[in-house]
This record gives structure tokens, C-alpha cells and sequence, in this order.
């Protein structure tokens, strides 16, 4: 299990690597930041392949370290406005800030979000955002007082994916504020925003490295799904999703179509997980969704028999960068059961 980073030495050192990681690639463009009736100049560090910028400041609040993010080009506007902030605290576990550094057996070290998101409005806070959110990466960790928390686990630091886990962290950030109404109603998720939310836990003894493989993909779930929602939306598609179902399509009179599991490894576990969830929430309506499986390349053959036996379609996909690719997506929707 996860541990929060608490010595005030170990949090500089990782901010300071974050930093660097942002600022590779980027361009750096001078600015107007506002928010909450302020607004002050930065130069702050855009990347047009992510769509995001970013701005470290170690000395900018006094408790925390700030890292505000946005998803506004600066060269086109005279002020931006701060979508996300990843504050972690200069030492110890606070939970009052919603960024929070972690670090596994192997001394990894893992950027973490609570999942509370501010702004003022009706509709948006901690669960809400969670029901909303398209990754299935929240983790439990072992706190200080002894107690276990959840949070999001956006990336490992000096991963080559981190850049692209970040920039859909803030996307989705900005995809949910846009989505509540004054109603304070999110569109595009059939779960109410008030539900508590549930995470199961991982269960059992597992070696360091298994957990650092399952982490870095894990990581990765919200941007393929992101992805897949999109390339979906380009085709026509009316795409939603809640906490129980990675991603599916409504018809015009509002039944799931379409019901799709997203994994991030070819484990067999993961695989039987990924089947149970087809087919129990498939047949929670008549009649059945089409079910369809998507996976980070062909699982063996004697599982593929299995599928085409039980009725899922597979979809297998490739990482290409901030690029995500999917194969065989048209054939497995319109395959004939």
C-alpha cells in the first residue's frame, strides 16, 4: 500500500523533479492568472501537444506548494483562468489540500489527488467529481494516523507518461465543471452526485514490482477511456459514464447500446474481472447491451475462443505518445452476435 511523502526534504526533491518533468517541451509564455477576484503575472510553461499549461511556485503560499493548471491556450487570451491545483503541503500529511505525494516499497514516488475540486458552485466537490471522473485509478493508502484513505493516483514520477496522465487529470477537471448546470446537475453520468462513492480495495500479499506494473497501468485507464469516449463522440455516438461502467452508448431512447470494460494489462486476473463486470451490468437490461472488451493488445487464443463463445467483442488499443490508437473499433460494434 501506498504511503503519503511526509519529510519536508523528500516533498522538495519530488516537486522539484515534477517541475523539471513540466517544463521539458513546453513554451514558456508570460501571463495574467485570475481567480477568485484576483489575478496576478507569471510566465507560465504551455504545451500545445497536451493542450495544457502549468506553473510551479514554491514560494507563492505560504503552506503549500502551489501548481495551479489550466487548459486555456496563454497566447490567445490576455488572462487565463486556473482550472485544477495540485497544492501538496511543504511537509507532512495534510488533508485539507487535494494534492498529495505517495511513495511504494521501491521508493517511487507517485503524484496523488483527493479528488476535491473547488470553485464555488453547486454540484461540484469531492464526491461528485468521483462519479464523474472516467479512470479507474483511485488507490487506498496508509496514512500517518493510521487510517486508510482514497485518492487518485494521476501518475509516477519520472514516467515518460506523465505529462499525458497529468494533462487528462485537468481535462477531466475542466470536463466536469463545464458539465454542472446551475442546477447543479452533471451531465454525462447516470449516477447522482450525492452517492458515496465505493472503491474496492486490493486484496492480499503482492510483490513490489507487481504493484509498481499495476500502478503505471492503472494510471493509464482514464486517458484511454477519454479516448475512447472521444473517438466515439467523433463518430456519432452518445457517450456517458458512471462509476460502476468504464464507458457506454445510449440509444435515442436512452438504453445502453453499447456497454464497454477498458483494462490496462493482459493479466488473467484482470481478465475475469473484466468479464464479470460485462455481464453482470450487461444483464441488469433487457434486452443486453452489446458487450465489448477493450485491452492493450491480443490476449491468447484460448481466450478469444472464450470471448467469441460468451458474446464479447474485443477492441485492442496501442499507446502512441499523448496518442491513443484503437483497432477493429467499428468492426466489433457492428459484429453480429
Amino acid at each position: 500500500m501506498l504511503k503519503p511523502l511526509i519529510s519536508g526534504n523528500d516533498i522538495k526533491s519530488a516537486f522539484e523533479s515534477l517541475q523539471r518533468t513540466m517544463e521539458q517541451g513546453s513554451r514558456r509564455v508570460n501571463t495574467i492568472l485570475g481567480w477568485k477576484g484576483e489575478n496576478h503575472k507569471f510566465t507560465v510553461y504551455w504545451h500545445p501537444d497536451l493542450g495544457i499549461w502549468n506553473y510551479f511556485d514554491p514560494r507563492f503560499a505560504e503552506t503549500r506548494y502551489w501548481c495551479p493548471y489550466g487548459i486555456n491556450d496563454p497566447n490567445k487570451l490576455p488572462m487565463v483562468p486556473i482550472t485544477a491545483e495540485i497544492n501538496f503541503a511543504y511537509k507532512g500529511y495534510n488533508r485539507r489540500l487535494a494534492g498529495i505525494l505517495l511513495r511504494d516499497e521501491n521508493r517511487n514516488t507517485y503524484l496523488g489527488h483527493t479528488g476535491k475540486i473547488g470553485g464555488g458552485r453547486k454540484g461540484i466537490g469531492k464526491n461528485a467529481f468521483w462519479n464523474f471522473y472516467r479512470g479507474d485509478q483511485t488507490i487506498p493508502i496508509q496514512c500517518p494516523d493510521g487510517k486508510i484513505d482514497y485518492v487518485i493516483c494521476i501518475g509516477r514520477l519520472g514516467s515518460r507518461e506523465l505529462p499525458s496522465q497529468i494533462a487528462h487529470f485537468v481535462r477531466e477537471v475542466a470536463r466536469f465543471k463545464n458539465s454542472v448546470s446551475s442546477n447543479g446537475k452533471a451531465e454525462g453520468s447516470s449516477v447522482p452526485l450525492d452517492q458515496e462513492v465505493f472503491t474496492p480495495e486490493f486484496e492480499g500479499q503482492r510483490k513490489p514490482y507487481r504493484i509498481n506494473r499495476q500502478i503505471d497501468s492503472q494510471c493509464n485507464h482514464g486517458r484511454i477511456a477519454a479516448a475512447l469516449a472521444s473517438e466515439l463522440a467523433r463518430r456519432g455516438y452518445d457517450v456517458a459514464n458512471d462509476r460502476s461502467r468504464d464507458l457506454y452508448v445510449l440509444s435515442p431512447s436512452r438504453q445502453i447500446s453499447i456497454l464497454f470494460e477498458i483494462k490496462t494489462d493482459l493479466e488473467t486476473t484482470s481478465l475475469y474481472t473484466s468479464l464479470g463486470q460485462l455481464m453482470f451490468h450487461g444483464a441488469l437490461q433487457q434486452p443486453p447491451p452489446k458487450r465489448i472488451l477493450v485491452v492493450p493488445g491480443q490476449p491468447t487464443s484460448m481466450t478469444q475462443k472464450v470471448l467469441r463463445r460468451i458474446g464479447i467483442r474485443l477492441v485492442t488499443y496501442r499507446l502512441c505518445g499523448a496518442q491513443i490508437h484503437f483497432s477493429n473499433l467499428q468492426d466489433a460494434i457492428e459484429q453480429i452476435p
